[in-house]
């Protein structure tokens, strides 16, 4: 059976890509939950979900906590929206209404750099003042812990992005790379990647952005490639993967496309 990724390539390489729909936007990210879910993160402050019917069901806006930094939709029942200069992340169930709140300044941690949902429906952060990463259950209580990350990599960590998928942690770094712990919050490896902001994770390969090139690593065979990508993610684009879909944010649109 041929991988979903390999039909991504095999399709890239042979041009059969159909557009299929064009939402107006002024998003500036974006990104899709296993439902096919859109989600648009408009002036920083303004989520809006959009099915796959391309209808506009639900829409979050607050802005008490200032920016928001991402989200994760990694459980589409409960999505996690950071806001680091307040070192909050609120909850929202399916609909886009809160139903949590992280609140981290409580803990005097003062600005919280890189979020995400852990596999169990617990938090991840990175403690930019410990320099630890950190797992919290949804009443705030600490249940797991990494050792000082400077100690143990002799660096301090500046993350921009973390997700959890497969019993590991990816902490993307621009500098150092994307820094890998496993479950327990042990380290495990550094992969030298260097210089983007997004990645995901299909077929045991990290799917990855750099300037206006895209690649693939393989996580075990370690082998990078770069992507034939079409004229569509030129410039400054934003992509995301799903199955036999190509999402992209361009030019005040979101494009998306049928990969045949």
């Amino acid at each position: 059976m041929i991988s979903l990724l390999l039909v991504f390539v095999l399709a890239f390489t042979s041009d059969s890509y159909v557009l299929e729909k064009t939402i107006e936007t002024n998003a500036q990210s974006f990104t899709v939950d296993n439902l096919r879910n859109i989600y648009l993160i408009e002036n920083g402050q303004t989520i809006t979900k959009i099915n796959s019917y391309g209808n506009k069901p639900f829409i979050f806006d607050l802005k008490e906590y200032g920016k928001i930094k991402y989200i994760d939709v990694q459980n589409p029942m409960k999505i996690l929206v950071l806001y680091p200069e307040f070192s909050v992340i609120l909850a929202l169930d399916n609909t886009l209404s809160q139903v949590g709140k992280y609140d981290f300044n409580e803990l005097s941690v003062p600005k919280i750099s890189a979020a995400c949902m852990s596999f169990d429906n617990n938090v991840w952060i990175y403690d930019e003042l410990d320099y630890k990463l950190k797992k919290f259950d949804k009443q705030v209580n600490l249940i797991r812990q990494s050792e000082d990350i400077t100690t143990l990599l002799g660096f301090a960590m500046q993350p921009n992005y973390m997700i959890e998928q497969d019993n590991l942690i990816y902490i993307i770094d621009k500098e150092q790379g994307i820094i890998v712990f496993d479950i327990y919050a042990t380290y495990y490896k550094t992969i030298p990647i260097k210089d983007i902001k997004h990645i995901q994770i299909l077929n045991e390969q990290l799917v990855y952005q750099q300037g206006s090139k895209a690649y693939t690593y393989h996580l075990k065979t370690l082998e990078k490639k770069e992507l034939l990508v079409p004229e569509i993610l030129e410039g400054d684009t934003k992509f995301f993967i799903d199955k036999d879909k190509l999402f992209v944010l361009k030019n005040n649109q979101l494009q998306t496309y049928k990969i045949q």
